[in-house]
């Protein structure tokens, strides 16, 4: 039988350790639940490409519940169905490094569903806020409608420099983003805001405390703009020359 730590030596090797730790959330906690519901499914030989298929049903049906739905229990579905995804991150890249499975293939799936799980997360804030605004700072409000503008503004801003990437790696070759992608130099500074801004980290916790204590609008304000300063400073990084 598989063991904790034969897993973790296998799928966790130091290279991968040294970026995969920077997320705190996705580390410590996201992490050890995949890794216990990878073990019986590496034993039983399951695809880890169907893991990645199946995990993307969960941020199609938190689409729905932020969109469609309102009240508590209709956000803790969005909500969990969104950790439940995070979760299933975790296990198909398990199966696929602990059987030798890892494709190309398989990558592009897993892609595509991080990518659909970017959208409802932010698309889902929106909704929320749309909903109920919550507490605003001084007298001035905005209307509701702008905040389905701004989730998806802001999930806009975070898929359209992955697809700047990953034209440029078409391109150019992956080491043409190395400087982009590389998390294991990052300074204090940039490893707090990796947290706060990643859905797999720290933003998914922001979102929930902001929904239990009546802050939705201003969270939703504040992600818009980060995202906004992200997409720009990405986008920067990416178009600009390299001259000899």
């Amino acid at each position: 039988m598989i063991t904790y730590s034969d897993l973790v030596k296998k799928t966790m090797p130091p290279e991968k350790r040294k970026t995969a730790n920077k997320c705190i959330v996705g580390h410590y906690l996201v992490r050890p639940i995949s890794n216990i519901i990878s073990i019986p499914l590496i034993e039983m030989n399951v695809d880890p490409t169907l893991i990645t298929i199946i995990s993307g049903v969960f941020p199609i049906i938190a689409f729905i519940a932020f969109a469609f739905f309102d009240g508590v229990k209709a956000f803790l579905t969005g909500w969990f169905c969104i950790l439940i995804w995070n979760v299933l991150d975790g296990v198909d890249g398990n199966i696929a490094r602990y059987n030798d499975k890892c494709s190309q293939y398989g990558e592009l799936w897993d892609a595509t569903v991080g990518w659909i799980a970017t959208i409802t997360f932010y698309v889902g804030m929106g909704f929320t806020a749309y909903r109920n605004p919550g507490i605003v700072v001084g007298d001035y409000s905005i209307p509701n409608s702008f905040y389905l503008i701004m989730g998806w503004g802001a999930a806009m801003a975070w898929i359209l420099p992955r697809l700047v990437m990953q034209k440029k790696i078409v391109l150019l070759g992956k080491e043409s983003v190395r400087l982009v992608k590389d998390r294991e130099n990052y300074g204090i500074l940039k490893l707090v805001f990796f947290n706060f801004t990643s859905i797999n980290g720290l933003a998914a916790m922001v979102y929930l405390g902001a929904f239990f204590t009546n802050l939705n609008g201003l969270c939703m304000i504040g992600y818009f703009f980060v995202s906004m300063a992200v997409m720009i400073g990405s986008l920067w990084s990416l178009l600009k020359s390299k001259r000899e």
